[in-house]
């Protein structure tokens, strides 16, 4: 470990580059329940807890997934719907759809359908909030900063799947009035889903003075680690407006048709990239795509590398074209592919489901960790919501060791959201083998309960 102490960006940035940090970078996910609960011990908002725990990187969603998890009811039962015409409900503490705008379109419909180009300004709306947080203060110890995916007005409106808050403007229940417009507007005729006229719709001197002030208030303060999320970028993104049983029809029957399919939605997640690349001074793009199951892919590897790498490789891109690291998020066992995510410019691997096929973490190290960092491998189903502390403490410690073998190549996180089962004495002893104690837990809610 490096001796000197890091800011949080130095510390992943560290990490990335599979080089020593002062300790192993922490991005943690709590489901609603457990952000509930820690908030209720440490006496501040469940949307404040990813901060006071010591989270090195602030980033938020722009794409679909702010629709499924940033989108925060109260009830169950309550729904929205999005600016592509899917449906959501909550169920649980969870966002399912329950609506499918493709699921019974003619091939003739999936190609009239358009993308919400016209809706990109709301789309990055939270993300321009969340730098110019990032931008007015140089502590992650600072109110109303370093809170991953949060907003800027100190309200806790309730819990996302991630465990933070994200609700902001555009993710209210008027999205109902954009969506319906949107859901009619997919099945006009002659429109390509590059939607050109939408792209058109934000206009040029809006966009350039909110790109300038993104920026220069960054610019000003460099201690937090910035990421925007653009997933879900190609094959997930077709399914939830096709359906899984529709896509993968379409794979079998059609696959020109979702080749087509797979190369708008990369299209619309390309170009969320580039504004995003382009507006904010982000440390990395973080990008996924849904492809393995616990057992596995959920396609051959060759049919994804037929039909869906070559346009998740077009999203990497514009990351690396912009001097940035990119991450990439893949549930299961997608062992067979790790390969070729390296080839095409992958440098962050999440979430390492280290109880799925092929996805050992200190395995994965040892084949790929000279060309690639990981974050997760946490196991969220056995040993830390199961464990004792003792426990919990001796196998954070061994994955902390094997996985910055060498120096780095780490970020420490679960391998899904921690569990509501989970006791908190666990989770208080996996971060102190992270180095972050519990008094210095408990400081920073003080000094966020100040600070409201």
């Amino acid at each position: 470990m490096a001796a000197t102490p890091m800011t949080s960006r130095q510390r992943v940035q560290a990490a990335i580059r599979r080089a020593p940090a002062d300790r192993v970078p922490v991005f943690m996910w709590f489901h609603p329940v457990t952000a509930a609960r820690l908030g209720r011990l440490l006496e501040i908002p469940p949307s404040r807890v990813s901060q006071a725990m010591g989270d090195d990187i602030a980033q938020i969603w722009v794409n679909n997934n702010y629709a499924m998890e940033g989108v925060v009811h109260e009830h169950d039962g309550e729904r929205h719907t999005d600016f592509w015409g899917i449906t959501w409900e909550k169920q649980g503490p969870f966002n399912q759809i329950v609506h499918l705008p493709l699921a019974q379109a003619s091939a003739e419909q999936l190609l009239a359908y358009k993308f919400p180009y016209e809706h990109l300004e709301e789309l990055l709306e939270p993300m321009a909030k969340l730098a110019d947080n990032v931008a007015r203060a140089s502590s992650p110890c600072v109110p109303g900063v370093s809170r991953p995916w949060g907003t800027t007005d100190g309200e806790d409106h309730g819990q996302d799947a991630r465990g933070t808050h994200g609700q902001d403007a555009h993710a209210t229940h008027g999205q109902d009035a954009h969506a319906t417009h949107g859901q009619d507007a997919h099945a006009t005729h002659g429109q390509d889903a590059h939607a050109t006229h939408g792209q058109d719709a934000h206009a040029t001197h809006e966009r350039d003075a909110h790109a300038t002030h993104g920026r220069d208030a960054h610019a000003t303060s460099r201690d937090t680690f910035l990421g925007c999320d653009v997933s879900p970028c190609v094959f997930e993104m077709y399914w939830r407006l096709r359906g899984m049983e529709g896509t993968f029809l379409d794979m079998a029957a059609e696959p020109a048709l979702s080749n087509e399919m797979f190369r708008r939605c990369a299209d619309f997640a390309e170009r969320l990239s580039v504004e995003a690349c382009r507006r904010f001074k982000l440390d990395w793009l973080w990008t996924g795509d849904d492809v393995a199951g616990q057992l596995g892919m959920m396609m051959s590897p060759q049919q994804w590398r037929e039909l869906v790498k070559p346009h998740l490789a077009r999203v990497v891109k514009v990351g690396k074209d912009a001097g940035l690291p990119v991450a990439y998020h893949c549930c299961g066992g997608l062992r067979p592919i790790i390969g070729d995510l390296i080839e095409i410019g992958i440098d962050v691997l999440n979430p390492i489901q280290c109880n799925c096929a092929g996805m050992e973490p200190l395995e994965l190290k040892k084949d790929f960790g000279d060309r690639l960092a990981f974050m997760g491998g946490v196991d969220t189903q056995s040993v830390l919501p199961h464990g004792t502390a003792a426990e919990v403490r001796r196998d954070t410690a061994k994955l902390i060791e094997g996985m910055t073998q060498g120096g780095g190549g780490y970020i420490l996180a679960a391998s899904h959201t921690v569990p509501p089962e989970t006791p908190d004495e666990n989770i208080f002893a996996m971060y102190e083998v992270a180095g972050i104690s519990r008094q210095e837990i408990f400081d920073r809610a003080a000094e966020i309960r100040r600070g409201q």
